[in-house]
């Protein structure tokens, strides 16, 4: 979120001591407290990967930030009780934090907030509140995590539970009939109630809790295919739960009973690997509706349309998805498109038996960094985990069927490939995970992930350098002592540290967001006059900003005969100094849009204490 011209001038005097004094920087004042006692962060999910980009939806604090430090707030993350916690949004500006809870939308990864793999343990993710002239508050918000390899849940002090759900008679019954429904919760020991619903919509009151489960009787269930669940509401310290939902088919009085039967192909038992084809037949032929595969209660697939009275599926391959060595229950049931005209039916259970250990199942995962959209030519990394990281064999990267590259030797498990010619659009990446010893291990293929490569920058796009009041300045402007500028430079690399020159001396890093790093400077008071230049280089590019200070005694005088600082004057040789020109904050202490990078001017003011701004990292 951006800040207004006067809030920046502002903060911008109250920032002299981190400013250039002879010669030298100032650093950062540390934030060295880390109390957790303002309340809690609730997270719109409770577990994920900590490569899952954003890592959660939503992120809202329990009450307000306390009063007076409702200036800026920060979503944050890192190690619990000591820190450091970096970035997983742009600050938040605009005040009014300390009047409702703050509501914060991560942009990022853990993984990328942290800049590297995070260890197993235990993370906080806070909230923390700001104000204009004390800087932050020494508590935070706090939510507790945990992490387990390359995932992440919240880790409450309640005690966890599991809600089932079961509806007598099973399956489908008749408009009108009794259908009761039990819920069970585990622990036994749980108190409070639970909520049935079918189809999102409450069945009735919540029900207590006795020993661990709660029973309903209904009779009004509408016909057709209906979702019932169980929602558990805790009372005492116990988290809540909700069941797996259950299908039920609600069947019309006066409808056409159906039959569906189930054949598979082969017989079992098959050894681990071998194709199997299920063929379901529904009677009448002429029922119209749709066929869920089924093993045991879990669904095979999705449903598919039934034709001529038929549907068939093929299973246990690594596109459907490999079925562990063990017993089996195959079923189908049928939902008609017309629950008036139509029952409902299901299948005879078929029971089947794969033997053998056989080889091991394989999962592959495809990250890809920086996060999109990125212009073409940008350096775009596709890594590959495959698991169980014994796996042997190569990773194929594909760009829908097209190869990226040669086939890459896994190492550990993983392997990676970077590349710059991904062409301009909308992309579907994938790794194809290919064996190197078929009886060992099954291949596998990474969900595709969409990625978006855009028309690349020109040079003379790189850079835009605006006034204050938003005009643009022209090529190599001249700039009066005191003035601010704007600056937009583009054709980085994602989120990436971006260091920055100033007549050659080295300034402190900004920070790109999604491959911008937006800036702004103000020229000393006391610059030397002449030809300057700025550079911004990152990892695989380089923008350049020159620009003259004017020598003119009028503060006034730009050289175009305006006050606007748009003049194109200047040029000439580089001076050799030019010591207290700028002062580079970097990944700042005044908030900008988006969170980047901050340049401000060394002024002569009195050094007041500065606040540690939310965006001190990136």
């Amino acid at each position: 979120m951006s800040m207004s011209v006067t809030r920046r001038r502002r903060a911008a005097a109250m920032l002299s001591v981190a400013t250039l004094l002879g010669g030298m920087l100032v650093g950062l004042v540390g934030t060295p407290a880390y109390a957790a006692d303002l309340g809690t962060v609730s997270l719109s999910q409770t577990s994920g990967r900590v490569t899952d980009s954003p890592m959660f939806g939503t992120g809202i604090t329990s009450v307000p930030c306390p009063t007076g430090f409702g200036e800026e707030a920060a979503l944050r993350i890192g190690p619990a009780e000591t820190g450091p916690f970096t970035n997983l949004t742009p600050s938040l500006g605009g005040g009014g934090y300390d009047k409702a809870p703050v509501t914060a939308d991560p942009n990022r990864s853990f993984q990328l907030a942290l800049g590297s793999v995070p260890a197993n343990g235990r993370w906080w993710v806070v909230v923390e509140c700001f104000s204009l002239l004390e800087g932050r508050h020494p508590n935070r918000f706090v939510t507790p995590i945990e992490v387990t390899g390359d995932q992440w849940r919240v880790v409450s002090t309640a005690v966890a539970t599991t809600t089932s759900l079961a509806a007598s008679p099973q399956n489908s019954a008749v408009e009108g009939a009794t259908v009761t429904l039990t819920a069970a919760v585990d622990p036994p020991t749980a108190t409070g109630s639970i909520q049935f619903q079918s189809d999102g919509s409450p069945i009735g009151a919540p029900v207590a809790l006795a020993g661990g489960s709660a029973t309903l009787a209904v009779a009004d269930l509408a016909v057709g295919k209906r979702s019932l669940v169980a929602i558990y509401q805790p009372t005492g310290n116990f988290a809540g739960s909700i069941s797996p939902a259950v299908t039920y088919q609600i069947n019309s009085a006066t409808g056409v009973s159906t039959v569906t039967r189930l054949a598979v192909s082969p017989e079992g038992p098959q050894d681990p690997g071998t194709p199997i084809t299920l063929t379901a037949t529904v009677e009448p032929a002429e029922a119209e509706g749709v066929v869920q595969f089924r093993d045991g209660t879990a669904n095979l697939g999705i449903e598919l349309n039934v034709t001529g009275g038929t549907a068939t599926t093929t299973v246990n391959t690594t596109q459907s998805g490999l079925l562990a060595s063990g017993a089996h229950s195959f079923s189908a049931i049928f939902t008609p498109a017309d629950a008036a005209a139509f029952n409902g039916s299901q299948s005879e259970a078929v029971p089947y038996e794969i033997t053998g250990e056989g080889a091991a199942v394989t999962t592959t995962e495809l990250t890809v960094s920086p996060a999109g959209p990125r212009p073409q030519g940008s350096s775009v990394t596709l890594t590959a985990r495959v698991r169980p990281e014994a796996a042997i064999g190569t990773i194929r990267f594909e760009d829908g069927s097209t190869p990226l590259g040669d086939p890459v030797q896994l190492q550990n498990g993983v392997a990676s490939i970077s590349t710059t010619t991904i062409p301009v659009g909308t992309r579907s990446l994938k790794a194809v995970y290919v064996s190197g010893d078929t009886t060992r291990f099954f291949g596998s293929e990474s969900a595709p992930q969409s990625y978006v490569i855009t028309a690349p920058v020109p040079a003379g796009d790189a850079l835009t350098v605006t006034d204050e009041n938003g005009v643009e300045l022209g090529p190599n402007p001249t700039l009066k002592r005191g003035q601010q500028v704007n600056l937009v430079a583009r054709g980085f690399d994602g989120n990436e540290t971006v260091s920055t020159r100033l007549d050659d001396e080295p300034q402190e890093p900004v920070s790109a967001e999604n491959g911008v790093v937006r800036a702004t400077m103000v020229v000393a008071d006391d610059a030397s006059a002449g030809a300057h230049r700025l550079v911004l280089t990152g990892a695989q590019h380089e923008v350049t900003f020159d620009f003259v200070v004017a020598e003119a005694a009028d503060p006034d005088d730009n050289g175009d005969g305006d006050d606007n600082g748009g003049g194109k004057g200047g040029g000439g040789k580089l001076p050799t100094t030019g010591t207290n020109l700028v002062t580079m904050i970097g990944a700042g202490l005044i908030l900008l849009s988006g969170g980047a990078g901050v340049l401000v001017a060394t002024r002569r003011r009195p050094q007041l204490v500065p606040p540690i701004w939310p965006d001190q990292q990136p």
